[in-house]
């Protein structure tokens, strides 16, 4: 293969833009160096913007703002997608109890015991260590499907709230109970969130949603009542610290002081659906997607919805105008 190059860009007159010819077997590429840079500036523009807004809590799904806080407390909030009680995944999913739980009645001692059997699906082994997550499992994301944690959680995979939550939901509904998943959070950001995934119970006989922590199989009070996530959210900010207590159900409870809780509770995100039995998941773009419910007020200010999609499709664009530059700036032609 015979390669040729001239030097005469080095003197390329004022106004003129540098090239550099190559010629390749009988083909000539000829590369327009100022595209060029300008291609990998925007390239790289565009992978910081996504990188940066990639490092958001909630990056793959749509967050609504509300300040409606009922919207929290009702038994079923408008546009919440329950799990479907006929599923056949989710009878299948039943019979993991050994009847366990099959007679007992929709009530808060029920509830109790479904998160505490939840709790021993987790095996008391190196997989409570904290462990760092790598850049693949970041990529590939985590499971919302109960089936699968199930499996995962019991074979020692390592102890994640997030994947206590949607277990406790999944048994607590095979059970014939309502139950979804609840999350607090300090920031908006990653890499310093102290965020924490908990469950909600719907309890028939207190008509009320009940707070419960099923990583470490707790159950949260205000006032010597059993509290939703809401009546927690309020007891912090409203300085009523000390009404907050939890029924420990034999746990350390090492997740649970009024510093921590004070940090976690500063944001409450609700998902709009529990029907994992059915394939909804969290992603970027799929047909089953799962959205989130912000808690909008004075102590918890909007998520940056906005934000994040200009950056995402901002970042998306520069890329694109990055690649078409590029390739505008090579030129194929034989040589004369």
């Amino acid at each position: 293969m015979q390669i040729t190059q001239s030097l005469q860009v080095l003197g390329a007159p004022l106004g003129h833009q540098s090239c550099l010819p190559i010629t390749f077997g009988i083909r000539r590429v000829t590369i327009r160096f100022t595209s060029l840079v300008a291609a990998v500036c925007f390239v790289v523009m565009g992978t910081l913007l996504l990188m940066c807004v990639s490092e958001l809590i909630f990056f793959k799904s749509e967050i609504v703002n509300t300040t409606n806080t009922s919207f929290f407390s009702v038994e079923y909030p408008p546009g919440f997608i329950d799990q479907d009680p006929s599923s056949q995944r989710l009878e299948l999913f039943g019979r993991q109890f050994t009847n366990e739980f099959q007679h007992s009645s929709p009530s808060l001692n029920t509830a109790i015991r479904i998160c505490h059997w939840v709790r021993l699906q987790q095996p008391n082994d190196e997989s409570w260590r904290p462990q760092d997550v790598t850049f693949s499992e970041r990529l590939r994301g985590d499971f919302e499907d109960p089936f699968s944690i199930l499996r995962a959680q019991r074979a020692g995979a390592p102890a994640v709230c997030r994947r206590f939550a949607y277990l406790m939901v999944g048994a607590a509904e095979s059970a014939g109970m309502r139950a979804r998943v609840v999350i607090v959070a300090n920031t908006f950001w990653k890499w310093r969130n102290d965020g924490h995934v908990m469950t909600e119970v719907w309890i028939p006989e207190l008509r009320k949603w009940v707070l419960m922590d099923s990583m470490w199989d707790l159950t949260y009070f205000v006032s010597d009542t059993p509290a939703s996530a809401m009546d927690v959210y309020n007891a912090v900010h409203l300085g009523r610290m000390n009404s907050i207590s939890v029924h420990r159900n034999g746990s350390a409870a090492v997740s649970f002081s009024p510093g921590l809780l004070e940090r976690r509770f500063s944001h409450l995100y609700l998902p709009l659906t529990n029907a994992f039995f059915d394939g909804y998941r969290v992603c970027l773009a799929c047909e089953k997607r799962i959205g989130f419910e912000h808690l909008t007020n004075r102590y918890s200010p909007p998520y940056p919805m906005l934000a994040k999609e200009a950056g995402f499709y901002g970042g998306i664009m520069f890329i694109g105008i990055g690649m078409f530059l590029g390739l505008a700036s090579i030129r194929l032609a034989r040589p004369s």
